[in-house]
């Protein structure tokens, strides 16, 4: 009856009395497992994110990664007027955002995915060159904030949801 009340004990002695080592080195060298697959996808699907981001947008190279990217069906949930769908819907969506603010710099705050999403939360900063919502360029830098959901399917990007802080926004542009 007591044994069991030393049983706790003498399972921890055991085990520390035991090779360790070999149990971390087998497990190391342990390949392809499920959570290895997994692990890895989930770390593609961020990677591909910040590749948009820190490539596409900080440095530009939108025009050369956007097909890499997006995929060829590629929507957003929150489109631009006349905005087609697509490669070329997600190129317009650049080119209209560019014409409106440039010198864009994004700056990935939080990044959390899983195997099939990717919801990062971003800070912008930017030039107003270009009419927004009915006010003309200001040629004020501006910064604002936003939050990203992004369906990644065979490694791209296949839908998006994007909210940010509009309101902000607007108030820094009209203040004189």
């Amino acid at each position: 009856m007591h044994f069991t009340k030393y049983l706790p004990a003498a399972f921890l002695l055991g085990c520390l009395a035991c090779n360790n080592r070999r149990h971390t080195i087998e497990k190391s060298n342990e390949t392809n497992s499920p959570m290895d697959n997994t692990n890895q996808k989930i770390e593609d699907n961020k990677n591909l994110i910040r590749l948009w981001i820190e490539e596409g947008w900080n440095k530009n190279r939108n025009k050369e990664l956007v097909a890499q990217v997006f995929s060829k069906d590629w929507i957003t949930a929150s489109p631009l007027p006349n905005q087609p769908k697509g490669i070329k819907g997600a190129m317009y969506w650049v080119e209209e955002y560019r014409k409106v603010f440039s010198d864009y710099h994004f700056e990935i705050t939080h990044i959390v995915a899983d195997t099939s999403f990717v919801t990062y939360r971003y800070e912008v900063s930017a030039t107003h060159s270009g009419t927004f919502l009915g006010i003309e360029p200001t040629n004020k830098r501006i910064k604002y904030s936003g939050i990203a959901i992004l369906k990644i399917e065979n490694n791209r990007i296949a839908t998006t949801w994007n909210e940010f802080d509009l309101a902000g926004l607007k108030m820094q542009l009209e203040q004189k």
